[in-house]
């Protein structure tokens, strides 16, 4: 069977059209960003670390308290914020690991704060690591820290009082944070403390529409060939 050239057209524009529409509606130009992790520690109060006790039920995070003095609070407090008061050492605070695989433009997010005179050897470090890639860390925030630390206390001639923390990490399919404070006592009591950990990302490109038009014509030509002969 011959068929007539407008018909060809007609046939051809028919068959492409489901592939042409799907195509538009899945491009990715305009995706808004996705959270693939937040914490806000609602309802968590007390959990954490207090006067010698852990208590992480229910909780997706984990802490090493190896260096915290057992009479301090390396926790949640009543305010819903994780915070560390007069800890007389380190403590470390780990998200779980967080699937990013199939997003780009991936941006991780804290807000730290602190209270009181803290020392300028007390400091908040936020580390981060993309697959088995090695541990970095997000250095000198806004001139605040150093090459060494996020945030340092007394750096800038005071302490940072309230900052988000923001860093955009390289693609992979697993991500996971490491918060690290250091707050010794003082003559009064200080603390340091972070709150509203997000992640987000987008989704990766796909191929773009135009691609995808030339497929599906391609495609529905060679049925139209087929058809013809």
């Amino acid at each position: 069977m011959i068929v007539p050239p407008l018909s060809r057209l007609a046939l051809l524009l028919t068959l492409a059209a489901p592939l042409v529409a799907a195509s538009v509606a899945a491009s990715p130009a305009s995706a808004a960003p996705v959270v693939l992790y937040s914490e806000t520690f609602t309802g968590q109060a007390g959990k954490g670390f207090q006067a010698g006790v852990t208590d992480l039920a229910g909780v997706d995070w984990t802490l090493n308290t190896s260096e915290v003095s057992a009479t301090a609070d390396f926790a949640v407090d009543g305010g819903e914020a994780f915070v560390a008061t007069d800890i007389e050492g380190k403590g470390v605070f780990f998200t779980p690991s967080i699937d990013i695989s199939g997003y780009t433009d991936i941006t991780v997010s804290v807000a730290a704060f602190q209270t009181g005179d803290i020392a300028a050897a007390d400091y908040f470090d936020l580390r981060y690591r993309v697959d088995m890639a090695p541990i970095s860390l997000v250095a000198d925030w806004m001139g605040m820290g150093s090459a060494s630390h996020t945030l340092n206390g007394n750096t800038v001639g005071a302490d940072w009082g309230t900052t988000v923390v923001e860093q955009i990490v390289s693609e992979g399919t697993s991500l996971q944070l490491t918060l690290t404070v250091r707050n010794n006592f003082e003559a009064a009591p200080t603390s340091i403390g972070f709150d509203s950990i997000l992640v987000t990302g987008r989704l990766a490109s796909i191929p773009e529409p135009t691609a995808t038009c030339l497929v599906a014509l391609a495609m529905a030509g060679v049925v139209i060939r087929r058809r013809a002969s």
